[in-house]
C-alpha cells in the first residue's frame, strides 16, 4: 500500500490525495495549477480517469470476487464457465468502453492543442490518466492483450510525451 508521510507525521494512503499534495508541492505551480479555471479542468480529467477505472472494475473483479456480481464464488464456479464469462465481460469492455474513454482522452488532447491533456504543461491529470491507461498497455489481465491500445495513436503518442519528461524518465529508469 503506497503511503506518504507529511512533515507533521500524518500518514496519507489515498492515492489521489497523494497526487494532489505532490502537485501542490510543484515549485513551478504547473502540476496542480492554483488558478481556479485550470484546476477545475484538472479535476474534470481526474473525474474522467475515475470513470474509466469504475467502468473497468466489474471486468476486473469478476475474476476475483464473482459473487459480488451474482455469480458463484470462485471455489463453487465451474472453471470453464468462469473463464468464458470473464473473457466475455473483458472483451465487451475492450470493444465498447475502452474506445469510448480513449475517444474522450483523444478529444481532450485535440481541444487543448498542446502536448498534454490540458495544454502544453504536464498536470496531475496527465499523471493519473497515464497510470490508468498504462495498465491496459501492460497486458496484465487475462483476455486484455497489451495490443488493445494499439488503435489509439494519439493516446500512445501522448503517453510517449509523458514518459519522455526527464524527471519521469529518470524515475522510471531507476524503478527498473
Amino acid at each position: 500500500l503506497p503511503e506518504m508521510i507529511l512533515p507533521n507525521g500524518d500518514v496519507i494512503t489515498e492515492s489521489m490525495a497523494m497526487l494532489r499534495l505532490a502537485g501542490e508541492a510543484d515549485p513551478e505551480g504547473k502540476l496542480y495549477p492554483s488558478d481556479m479555471a485550470t484546476r477545475v479542468k484538472v479535476e474534470g480529467v481526474l473525474g474522467l480517469v475515475g470513470d474509466l477505472s469504475r467502468a473497468w472494475r466489474p471486468a476486473l473483479y469478476i475474476g476475483m470476487r464473482p459473487e459480488a456480481f451474482g455469480y458463484p464464488t470462485s471455489a463453487e464456479w465451474d472453471k470453464e464457465v468462469k473463464d468464458a464469462t470473464i473473457k466475455k465481460v473483458r472483451e465487451a469492455f475492450l470493444s465498447n468502453e475502452l474506445p469510448r474513454y480513449m475517444g474522450c482522452f483523444t478529444d481532450l488532447l485535440k481541444e487543448s492543442g498542446g502536448k498534454f491533456l490540458l495544454g502544453d504543461d504536464l498536470t496531475i491529470a496527465d499523471i493519473a490518466a497515464y497510470q490508468q491507461i498504462l495498465y491496459f498497455k501492460k497486458g496484465i489481465a487475462d483476455y486484455v492483450p497489451k495490443e488493445c491500445m494499439d488503435p489509439f495513436k494519439e493516446i500512445n503518442d501522448w503517453m510517449e510525451r509523458v514518459i519522455s519528461i526527464p524527471k519521469i524518465a529518470a524515475y522510471k529508469a531507476k524503478a527498473k
